[in-house]
């Protein structure tokens, strides 16, 4: 699993296509969590947040690749 920084897993998910919303849910945080994450001022969220981005993430990008 390749390391991404909090900033860079959720543009990323923005990127796919997904909405900050629905990234907010798979991670179970708020809306506005991602959109600090998003803007750099939320640099360190809790480990199970990342993980939750990484694999959604990774999922999304699998789906997209086939």
């Amino acid at each position: 699993m390749e390391l991404r920084t909090p900033q860079a897993l959720v543009k990323e998910l923005l990127d796919a296509g997904c909405s900050q919303v629905e990234i907010a849910d798979i991670a179970g945080v708020s809306q506005p969590t991602i959109s600090r994450i998003l803007s750099g001022e939320h640099e360190d969220p809790k480990s199970s947040v990342l993980i939750k981005l990484t694999t959604y993430a990774d999922e999304v990008a699998t789906r997209r690749t086939g």
